[in-house]
């Protein structure tokens, strides 16, 4: 458990990017509370974002920054096991969900200045989930089941649909990403150091795809550039805290890079 005067921090990855090299700013204080694990954001409009971390009394609380300052963090009702995950529909609305502590997918949603009370889908899950656009009004979540395969539900902008199972063998919760292209993609960590990816598209799952390597732990994803290209940055287990990035161009081809440290 730790006390937050919570400051946003990214991947240790995506900081070894070259875009990341520029200087930044300083650091801002979201508000004093006290949370457990790791925040999960979403751009709300130009210049606001919401984000939801997992409270000391395992509820989610939930804030806002909008443009100018962060607001206070709020309590929503109902326990969780896991962190959030939050993401932009496209519309304006924002949507975190985090695994309840009976194994549902717990959600609320941001819609004109508010959250929702949160409303549970079914299910049996076994890591937190990980969200993302589909297409505008429509949200993918997908988490780890009791199998070591994929649990998922789409919601398609009215209802969550039932969720249904992937079958593959992952060994972590997955990170999933919009591809702004009709697209989710998704990755895991899987057996033998593999890292697996698959796209959900047309209302479909393509099928897994092992993108090679060696990882060393769990991806971690996210649109990048243009439409359609996607990258997921892990941890290289030959060479301790270097980074490999795997980036999934708009031709649907995935290529390796590794990362070094910049020199200083």
């Amino acid at each position: 458990m730790k006390k937050i005067t919570m400051y946003l921090v990214l991947s240790s990855c995506l900081l070894l990017a070259p875009e990341a090299w520029a200087s930044w700013g300083s650091f801002i204080s979201t508000g004093t509370a006290t949370g457990i694990g790791n925040p999960s954001c979403a751009p709300v409009s130009t210049g606001q974002v919401a984000c939801a971390v997992r409270g000391s009394k395992s509820a989610i609380m939930v804030n806002q920054f909008n443009g100018t300052s962060w607001g206070t963090w709020k309590s929503l009702t109902g326990t969780v096991s896991s962190d959030p995950s939050c993401t932009s529909d496209g519309t304006g609305k924002v949507y975190c969900a985090a695994t309840a502590t009976n194994g549902d997918l717990q959600v609320t949603v941001l819609s004109g200045g508010a959250w929702s009370n949160p409303t549970k889908v079914s299910a049996a899950l076994f890591s937190a989930p990980s969200c993302a656009e589909y297409t505008a009004g429509q949200v993918l979540c997908t988490a780890r089941n009791s199998s070591g395969g994929l649990a998922w539900s789409l919601y398609n902008g009215t209802t969550w649909g039932a969720f249904a199972n992937l079958t593959t063998s992952t060994v972590s919760a997955p990170s999933c990403t919009t591809d702004n292209n009709s697209g989710v993609i998704c990755a895991v960590y899987t057996t033998g150091f593999t890292t697996l990816v698959n796209r959900f598209s047309g209302g479909a799952w393509q099928g897994f795809l092992n993108i090679g390597g060696t990882a060393g732990g769990e991806p971690d994803c996210t649109f990048w550039e243009a439409p359609g290209v996607v990258v997921c940055f892990r941890k290289r287990i030959q060479l301790g805290n270097q980074c490999e990035r795997f980036q999934r161009g708009s031709m649907g081809r995935w290529r390796l890079e590794r990362l070094q440290q910049p020199r200083r």
